[in-house]
């Protein structure tokens, strides 16, 4: 199979650091954004090309903290009918992903896929009840819960949950998570220890993201917060953690999406 190499910069770059918070860009030269784990990397999703409207998935693993090894991209066979390729979450439980893309007529779907040798393999729809459309796939760490953006009847954009009985069984609507639905849009949801969740919120009248984050008490999330030690000016969205404190996020602090790694003791 032939692999794809990006470039890489091997020179990273402290954004802000504190004695509490550290923040860096990763040394991808590339412009990237959403990173989910992937073993013992990263995947996330980048344009092929800087004149490219086609949006790929690529893996790199993490060497150390920001230092990351060269991207590959993930190849997917009849591509061309699976554009713009985004949003990865793996399921270490089923050894599943999910991620979404436009089908051929443009429509956004949500897939469900293997993966193996850094090829997906034999991508097929999710058909999630009650909802239009879905994005942004976050699973509990068992594989039987499912979170997902949605745009809603009002033109909101909004999570809802989703769960299943056994790995093997469909998925089937549970609520619309109402507890954390605004007037704005909700995106990137982010589960950690299944008990946590981030999402980014964008509003509808700036278009600037920012992360947030609630706690699971007695089944309902508790009222979102900012997770403000990463908020900045710019949009700063799609987080995932190493460790209970670090991991990366996506911003365009310096005028593009890229992804950085943050170390937060506060």
């Amino acid at each position: 199979m032939k692999l794809s190499i990006v470039i890489l910069s091997f020179v990273s770059l402290i954004i802000f650091q504190t004695p509490e918070l550290k923040i860096t860009k990763t040394n991808l030269e590339k412009s990237g954004l959403a990173p989910a784990l992937y073993k013992d990397g990263i995947i996330f999703s980048a344009f092929e090309s800087d004149n490219s409207n086609y949006v790929s998935l690529y893996y790199s693993k993490i060497l150390d903290k920001e230092q990351l090894d060269k991207p590959v991209l993930i190849s997917l066979k009849n591509r061309d009918k699976y554009m713009n390729l985004s949003h990865l979450t793996y399921i270490a439980a089923s050894d599943e992903i999910y991620f979404t893309a436009n089908n051929s007529k443009g429509a956004l779907v949500l897939y469900q896929a293997k993966m193996e040798d850094m090829e997906i393999i034999k991508p097929k729809q999710v058909k999630l009840s009650e909802i239009n459309n879905a994005a942004y796939p976050t699973v509990s760490e068992n594989g039987l819960q499912l979170i997902v953006s949605s745009k809603t009847s009002d033109n909101n954009v909004n999570l809802f949950l989703y769960t299943r009985s056994d790995i093997e069984s469909n998925w089937e609507f549970k609520r619309a998570l109402s507890e954390l639905n605004s007037t704005d849009y909700e995106l990137h949801p982010r589960l950690m220890n299944d008990t946590t969740l981030y999402f980014s919120r964008s509003n509808t009248q700036t278009g600037k993201l920012k992360l947030f984050v609630s706690n699971l008490n007695d089944n309902v999330w508790s009222n979102p917060i900012l997770y403000q030690p990463l908020n900045g000016e710019a949009s700063d969205f799609s987080i995932v953690f190493t460790t209970e404190k670090s991991g990366y996020f996506t911003s365009n602090r310096d005028g593009e999406d890229h992804i950085y790694y943050f170390e937060n003791e506060l």
